[in-house]
């Protein structure tokens, strides 16, 4: 018997996205995730200057938006072949890294936290629709409280990112070559003072309330289980020429360890509303077979 399922608006995420999903017999024979809306990025940068993309770029995403903005950068440092000093490189790690840290608060209380707690029936939570909720009423109320508390803890990470980046979210601070904000001792005290809370926040709360979801939800370990195949690509660049990753880079296969090859990695717009014209993606919103915005990797 095949039955098609229907997800739509898939909510809490930036952008729109529908998934259509086809089973047949308890097996998913064919799922289709949608990306229905019309960013534009491949036109806006057309025509612009290379130094734009690190701040265009970053408008992709109001949450992961310097993650754009630093790939630009780097982008340009090797168009330049700038030397990068120490200095610039912590500078520029320290507030990808914050970005991090309000990222993932956001993600786990904001985005996540809704699917497991039951929340007072008012906005941003009205009419709630929970269905696998498990919590006892004292550990669901702690974990309310620590839902306001992220609130404030996500805005210190975004401050210690203006701090130094100007402004947040859509830094202007990382330039070719380095940065563009000087730290000054006013603005190191302040970012190591926030960092402090936000730890804090982490060890007390955040590691605490994962754990609590992963005994309480333990069989969710085991929906959707595929192949350990993970990829790294590295992150927060060290060196002169942005040679050396922090979080080293590699490819888990199984119980096999090896260096990711990137020139295999290739994105497509096979099933996306793009075709390719004398070497650039231009729309096609009608285009056969095609079915989302989104390009594919």
């Amino acid at each position: 018997m095949s039955q098609t399922i229907n997800f739509s608006p898939v909510t809490r995420l930036s952008g729109l996205l529908s998934v259509k999903v086809v089973i047949d017999d308890g097996w998913i024979k064919e799922a289709n995730a949608k990306g229905t809306m019309f960013r534009g990025y491949e036109k806006i940068m057309q025509g612009r200057k290379v130094t734009d993309a690190v701040y265009l770029t970053q408008r992709v995403c109001g949450i992961c938006s310097l993650a754009h903005g630093a790939v630009g950068s780097y982008l340009l440092d090797e168009l330049y072949g700038s030397t990068l000093s120490q200095r610039a490189q912590y500078l520029r790690n320290i507030m990808l890294v914050a970005d991090f840290l309000q990222n993932h608060i956001r993600h786990f209380y904001f985005f996540s936290l809704p699917d497991f707690v039951e929340f007072p029936n008012r906005p941003p939570w009205q009419n709630q629709n929970l269905v696998d909720g498990r919590l006892k009423p004292k550990d669901n109320q702690r974990l309310v409280g620590h839902y306001f508390d992220a609130v404030k803890v996500a805005q210190e990470a975004h401050e210690i990112l203006a701090l130094f980046g100007g402004k947040a979210p859509h830094q202007h601070s990382f330039v070719q070559g380095g940065v563009a904000v000087a730290p000054t001792a006013d603005k190191i005290n302040r970012a190591q003072a926030l960092l402090a809370n936000i730890l804090q926040f982490i060890r007390e709360k955040l590691i605490p309330d994962t754990e609590l979801l992963a005994q309480v939800y333990n069989d969710y370990f085991k929906i959707g289980v595929t192949p350990k195949r993970l990829i790294s690509c590295g992150l927060f660049k060290f060196g002169e020429q942005n040679q050396d990753d922090f979080w080293p880079r590699g490819v888990i296969n199984g119980r096999q360890f090896a260096q990711p090859d990137v020139d295999k990695i290739e994105e497509t717009v096979a099933n996306s509303w793009f075709e390719e014209e004398d070497g650039q993606l231009e729309p096609a919103p009608d285009k056969p077979g095609a079915y989302s915005w989104t390009k594919s990797v």
